[in-house]
């Protein structure tokens, strides 16, 4: 579930905003619980932390900008903040914060869709991803960022994780990267998975992973395994 805040202190406009919210999330049919505040004061009492906030920039008492200041503060992972103001000049006195868009209020019939659903996809990017590992004994959830490479051993796949741990698994390597559907892990031998974001260097015949050990690659798969760590590191350049 997605945690929205709205804060406005026109209930007027804080109602159109949770009115339209609700309309989206149903239409994508989207998880979301929806909290709205008629002043900043009142968001930071609550104490909660929200995934995603829709804030007005010129309130009574403590302003927008106040309220990101301190919500950037105290958010144990960086929050989602969509200023909703009628004032552009504000824009220019808040890059520090941050902030993910700018909603302009006469614009909102246009544009708030789209901000909800660029937020959305941002949170679903930030948010850490598992790997459910099952055997007899025990059921494991592998963070994808701790996961170096994923190797073949008879039918089972062995999972090499950054601290230098191992976990086993009786399941092909066909399925674990099916499970995993994600653009960070590639095929770089027949015989084994890794963790592009993981990888420290590369040339035509080896990849280097993040804790040394270095992996030989398919000659085959060269030039995609290339394209494929080109493309995830530019994206987060």
């Amino acid at each position: 579930m997605i945690k929205f805040a709205i804060c406005d202190d026109e209930q007027f406009f804080a109602e159109k905003l949770y009115s339209r919210l609700t309309e989206i999330l149903n239409t994508h049919n989207i998880d979301g619980y929806i909290s709205v505040f008629n002043g900043a004061e009142d968001l930071l009492k609550s104490c909660k932390n929200y995934d995603i906030y829709l804030l007005d920039i010129e309130m009574k008492g403590v302003t927008g900008m106040k309220a990101a200041e301190q919500i950037n503060s105290m958010s144990e992972k960086k929050p989602i903040i969509i200023f909703v103001t009628n004032y552009e000049a504000y824009v220019y006195n808040s890059f520090e914060l941050e902030v993910f868009r700018f909603l302009p209020k006469d614009r909102l019939d246009t544009l708030f869709e789209r901000y909800v659903i660029s937020a959305i996809e941002k949170y679903k990017s930030l948010r850490p991803k598992y790997y459910v590992l099952k055997n007899r004994n025990e059921i494991i959830n592998l963070m994808y960022n701790d996961i170096n490479y994923v190797k073949k051993d008879g039918k089972n796949a062995v999972f090499y994780m950054k601290n230098g741990k191992y976990h086993k698994e009786r399941i092909s390597l066909k399925e674990v990267f099916d499970a995993l559907n994600d653009e960070r892990f590639v095929f770089a031998d027949r015989g084994y998975i890794v963790n592009i974001n993981n990888i420290v260097s590369i040339n035509d015949t080896t990849v280097v992973m993040r804790e040394g050990t270095k992996l030989d690659i398919s000659r085959r798969r060269i030039t995609d395994i290339k394209r494929s760590v080109t493309d995830y590191w530019g994206k987060r350049s």
